[in-house]
């Protein structure tokens, strides 16, 4: 009986996608929501990638076993119905066992089992992609049907934030075995609202409804995803209907969008950051003071102003204030002051300046370029030179991990996706020099203890103040210039209803309404 179901509900999905054909050039289809994303998924495979555009279609089609909230952040349970911490070898609160919700179906018709989420888990654990995630998860073991063991090889609180990542998603065992990883990624079976129907490389992807999901069911009949990398082009499709919401309006837009009676902007202040990082194995970087006339130098609020056209606030903490724990409201904002500048290029041994720094960012990222002009102008008024250089991506991130690189300041951006100090923090321990985040071979040992204890801290006022003097730490010693906290932005027609905007950037497109 069921696997008649299911190869009916194929069998009509087929002729539907036969009769619509792609979007863009035929007629809109009821119950549809049509989305414009900024890129093209390199796989849709959970354990395989890491970046916005995926993230933005794992989180229809795959469910974790905890869900977080993007109204609060607070985290629930999904695929786990219940969970206990309990006691190990490796100390108290090493091991999380998880009983899992029976009944529910993957999109292949199987029931998920204990066995498909050690799978998922240990594969996450082993990928290159993701396993920084789970570094304290040591491994998992299937107790029984519908009941899993997870061991850590230290206590971690932000355990449960972790494994409602979407890099934690569920997949079905059978799937990825039967298919291999490689056609996975572009037929994924995920439990979730959403199931994968079709996928255009370069400019759509069909999703429909589940109808045998576990939880709320979508009132959509499907989602198209287009993929749209021009920011104008998404605007006009917008405007005229092409899609029903559009990812990532530039800020010289949103004054357009605001005006447009049929079109909402939903705005919430994120859990990204852009920042300046210092290079701080560089000679003159090398030196605090140095450092410190930089920021006297600048002005972050005309920057933010300038640069990101009034989108976001000043940078004041390494994590913002969206994020549990954060130090925004304790940190002071950064004022310009050039005489102390000067000070304190003098004290370091360079009265007046007189030498010249370079400034990296990415090709293509105007805002990272701009910031770069502006940093430039404000620097020369107390004698340092900057000149600023674009590089390719793949190249600039190879650079900005290799202290020899050549560089002494550069641009990136850092997103708290867990919504835990944890997260957001760990860029700044010494263990992660380089590629895992600290690419500005910064160290402090109190810093390193504090990230150590606080993730084991049982105690959530003394987790709590831990967090607080590490920030105060980081920012005291200056690896980097917080220079915006950022904001997510959607936009969408007013007949859509129901969008929550998600401070990480993930929204859960299957539960709005198309009106």
């Amino acid at each position: 009986m069921k696997k008649g179901i299911f190869a009916l509900a194929a069998a009509v999905m087929v002729v539907m996608l036969a009769l619509t054909g792609c979007p863009g050039g035929v007629p809109r289809e009821p119950g549809v929501l049509v989305v414009g994303n900024i890129g093209d998924p390199p796989s849709l495979d959970p354990a395989n990638t890491n970046d916005s555009a995926s993230s933005a279609i794992y989180q229809q089609i795959f469910d974790r076993l905890f869900d977080q909230s993007h109204v609060d952040l607070s985290i629930s349970p999904a695929l786990a119905e219940s969970w206990q911490f309990e006691d190990g070898p490796a100390g108290p609160y090493t091991r999380l066992r998880v009983f899992l919700r029976q009944g529910v179906l993957f999109h292949n018709g199987d029931e998920m089992r204990a066995s498909d989420v050690a799978f998922s888990l240990n594969r996450a654990i082993a990928s290159a992609h993701v396993s920084f995630m789970f570094g304290p998860v040591a491994g998992t073991e299937i107790v029984g049907e519908f009941e899993v063991l997870i061991t850590l090889s230290e206590p971690w609180m932000p355990a449960l934030s972790h494994f409602a990542h979407n890099a934690a998603s569920i997949v079905s065992e059978r799937a990825v075995r039967e298919m291999g990883e490689a056609a996975f990624g572009q037929n994924p079976v995920g439990t979730g609202p959403m199931r994968f129907a079709s996928w255009v490389v370069g400019d759509h992807l069909r999703l429909q409804r589940w109808d045998y999901y576990w939880g709320t069911p979508s009132t959509l009949n499907g989602i198209v995803i287009r993929t749209i990398p021009d920011a104008a082009t998404r605007l006009l499709e917008l405007e005229t209907g092409g899609i029903d919401v559009m990812y990532a309006p530039q800020p010289q837009d949103l004054a357009r969008l605001s005006a447009n009676p049929q079109i909402n902007v939903l705005r919430r202040p994120g859990m990204n950051t852009n920042y300046v990082g210092f290079n701080t194995t560089r000679p003159f970087i090398n030196d605090i003071r140095v450092r410190q006339a930089i920021v006297y130098a600048l002005d972050l609020g005309l920057i933010v102003e300038n640069v990101f056209m009034g989108v976001g606030a000043p940078g004041r903490a390494p994590v913002t204030s969206q994020v549990w724990a954060n130090a925004a409201g304790v940190l002071p904002l950064p004022a310009r002051n050039i005489e102390r500048a000067r000070e304190l290029l003098a004290e370091a041994g360079h009265p007046g300046g007189g030498f010249t720094l370079s400034f990296y960012f990415n090709e293509g990222n105007v805002q990272r370029m701009d910031t770069g002009v502006i940093m430039q102008a404000m620097l020369a008024e107390v004698g340092i030179g900057v000149e600023v250089r674009a590089m390719e991506w793949a190249a600039y991130l190879e650079m900005t991990a290799n202290p020899a690189g050549g560089h002494d300041m550069f641009m990136l951006g850092w997103v708290t996706v867990t919504g835990d100090p944890d997260y957001g923090l760990d860029i700044f321990h010494s263990r992660n020099f380089g590629a895992a985040g600290n690419r500005f071979f910064w160290s402090d040992p109190e810093v390193d203890r504090l990230l150590d204890a606080a993730r084991g801290q049982t105690n959530p006022q003394a987790r709590y103040d831990m967090y607080i003097e590490a920030q105060r730490l980081i920012m005291a010693g200056l690896p980097l210039i917080m220079v915006q906290e950022g904001e997510v932005i959607v936009a969408a027609r007013s007949n859509v209803s129901g969008l929550i905007v998600n401070p990480a950037g993930e929204e859960n497109l299957w539960a709005v309404r198309l009106d």
